[in-house]
């Protein structure tokens, strides 16, 4: 589904693009809300979802709720998903939208776990070190506290990781000794 989700965010990233940056952000916005609600309401999702309920009552409720002049081509692209079956792809194009805005921005979204907590403080001190690292402008953080990490950090950006934690120490020192 990985094309099909990257063409599909392609489409909306750059008809967005023509409108305004502004119109980048809200459309991502948009989508993730929309997303969102379709993950957290099963009827919703089946209504969209569903083969037995006619495309053009798909498009009539999203015509009332993305009808406003701006949202008209989120409207479009919404209705387009319908027309070519491509809606359970949606959660798909919104990964690859959101990545096509950060490399907009020149930003990147790393994934901190850790076993505890971390203050403000913390979490901008390792985003900090990472847009160094990594030479962008902004990281956007996620933090995932893991309690079975036991101490440190690990830090996912996109496929690579860096593991600082005391888990992956213990692991090596066992593989270590059990050789």
């Amino acid at each position: 589904m990985g094309d099909v989700a990257n063409r599909y965010a392609n489409a909306l990233f750059l008809a967005a693009g023509e409108i305004n940056s502004a119109a980048v952000d809200r459309y991502g916005a948009l989508l993730a809300s929309f997303d969102d609600s379709l993950s957290k309401d099963a009827k919703a999702r089946e209504f969209f979802l569903s083969p037995r309920v006619e495309k053009s009552r798909k498009k009539d409720f999203l015509a009332d709720v993305f009808g406003v002049g701006d949202d008209r081509a989120m409207l479009n692209f919404l209705g387009l998903l319908i027309a070519k079956n491509r809606f359970s792809a949606l959660s798909d194009i919104r990964t690859a939208y959101e990545r096509l805005a950060r490399e907009k921005r020149n930003a990147a979204r790393a994934v901190i776990e850790t076993a505890f907590p971390l203050t403000d403080e913390e979490i901008d001190r390792i985003a900090a070190s990472f847009r160094r690292k990594l030479g962008v402008d902004s990281v956007e953080a996620c933090v995932v506290v893991k309690p079975d990490l036991i101490g440190g950090i690990r830090v996912c950006v996109g496929s690579a990781v860096y593991d600082g934690t005391a888990r992956s120490d213990l692991d090596r020192l066992y593989e270590k000794m059990t050789r």
